[in-house]
């Protein structure tokens, strides 16, 4: 993570850096033999902290003292193997050094563990807590459907979250949040407004990093213009600016596939380099609003050169079991499924990615110094053929209004795309761009750069489904 823990006296900083210095030392003594070495680095260590602390041009000297630690392993190491495991856990080390302060203090505490780096990482955030580092996140709309499941996930790794809402007094639309583990000590609900100037302001002052994920997810709409592409664009423009403001290190906003193409292409691979240029308010304007609001947070960095770096995630269907009670855009297209609301089998297909997988994305964007640009992020594709075959498997057909009926023919998806014009603007206008067509995507930058591995498809789809029974989403009838 690039946000550098606030607050703390430096002569706190000093004394616990001093304590983690001396249990690092017996550890290794014990162990090694090699007090000495391991006592001058420990202590070397504890400098480079002090001067992480100071931060300006004492970065470049706390630099300069890590190098010297590396070149005293070098001479120190006994043998090749324990070299080469000390060095390979010391790249990870240089690579994140512009965390938190104690960063690079507790790579050396774990130096003797070097041979299992899964230790460090897993230890790594509650280490930094018990310390009283915390790092504070503000996450925007913490109470949608992807907010929610990051506020959870950056909980669970011991971080503190600032979760903004519209409406705080509303618990109806927060209690689940406040339920989550963690959340007593670590979590604060503030009240903020896409199109109020300033809103974020003080919702982000104090954070380390912001994730962004606040925005208008609707199909069908009175005023396109208005009710999606206004809070999408103003609201982004809106927390960039606080974010500047609060000298955050880095936001992660949360984009769409919609911002990438409205319209697959038979031959076609999308990758993060694709923008989409053919939405408009009549065309797919929810599209219109995602591609819009990224662009200008693009040029927002760009034309001010901020103190933050952005990373964008980029997800296709988002689906999962949601924490909250209410029914986001995507699950309901499951609901839809189940309830008879679609003739029959379409001839439609879909990048599907968990929620919680989305979630993970927007955490390791944050906290991967090396995260940069935009992120594909989505999982197996799978038809409405497939996702029905899937449940049906899985007993659903028994007591809902599973479809039966194949329409997924060339013949019946043109009478679809006919048919389309008879249904809400929004609705119509995606059924004539996607029907009959897969989107083709290349995932395999957020693969590599965050090491991103998905869930598969088809439990996704029944733990989406599971959670819809379980929150009355889905009347359950018994056919006729």
């Amino acid at each position: 993570m690039l946000g550098i823990a606030r607050a703390r006296p430096i002569s706190s900083f000093m004394n616990t850096a001093a304590i983690c210095a001396t249990r690092c030392a017996k550890r290794q003594q014990s162990k090694q033999g090699t007090s000495h070495t391991v006592l001058q680095l420990s202590w070397l260590f504890a400098f480079t902290t002090y001067l992480f602390v100071l931060g300006g041009e004492c970065r470049q000297l706390a630099r300069d003292a890590m190098q010297l630690c590396k070149v005293i392993l070098c001479e120190d190491a006994n043998d090749t193997k324990t070299s080469d495991s000390v060095l390979l856990l010391w790249d990870d080390s240089e690579r994140i050094c512009e965390a938190t302060p104690f960063t690079i203090l507790i790579v050396t505490s774990f130096l003797s563990e070097a041979e299992n780096n899964s230790y460090f990482v897993s230890h790594l955030h509650p280490l930094c807590i018990s310390l009283g580092t915390s790092i504070m996140i503000l996450v925007t709309g913490a109470s949608g459907f992807i907010a929610s499941h990051i506020v959870r996930e950056l909980l669970e790794r011991g971080y503190t979250v600032r979760g903004t809402v519209r409406n705080v007094a509303d618990l109806t639309k927060t209690y689940f949040l406040s339920a989550l583990s963690g959340a007593q000590e670590r979590l604060t609900l503030v009240e903020a407004d896409l199109m109020l100037g300033g809103s974020f302001v003080a919702a982000a002052e104090g954070c380390d990093a912001v994730t962004h994920t606040a925005s208008p997810c609707l199909v069908n709409v009175d005023n396109p213009q208005s009710d999606l592409v206004d809070p999408a664009l103003q609201g982004t423009l809106n927390v960039l600016r606080a974010a500047a403001k609060a000298n955050v290190r880095r936001v992660v906003l949360t984009s769409s596939m919609a911002a990438i193409s409205d319209e697959p292409h038979a031959t076609k691979v999308f990758t993060e380099n694709d923008w989409n240029e053919r939405s408009t308010l009549d065309r797919n304007p929810y599209y219109l609003s995602k591609v819009k609001a990224e662009k200008a947070a693009w040029n927002f960095v760009k034309s001010t050169s901020p103190s933050f770096d952005m990373v964008v995630i980029n997800p296709y269907l988002v689906l999962g079991p949601s924490l909250g009670p209410d029914l986001n855009t995507t699950n309901a297209i499951f609901r839809d499924l189940l309830s008879g609301t679609y003739p029959g089998i379409l001839d439609l297909s879909w990048g599907l990615v968990d929620v919680r997988d989305v979630a993970k994305a927007h955490v390791l964007a944050m906290e991967n110094p090396n995260a940069s640009g935009r992120y594909l992020c989505a999982g197996e594709t799978f038809s409405m053929k497939q996702v029905v075959e899937v449940l049906r498997h899985a007993g659903y057909a028994k007591w809902t209004l599973l479809p039966k009926r194949d329409l997924s023919s060339r013949f019946f998806t043109w009478i679809m795309k006919i048919l389309s014009y008879t249904q809400p603007k929004g609705t119509g206008s995606y059924l004539r761009t996607h029907l009959g067509r897969v989107m083709l995507y290349d995932t395999s930058k957020i693969q590599r750069d965050l090491g991103m591995v998905y869930r598969s498809a088809k439990d996704s789809v029944l733990d989406t489904v599971a959670d819809l029974k379980l929150r009355g989403h889905v009347i359950v009838k018994q056919r006729d």
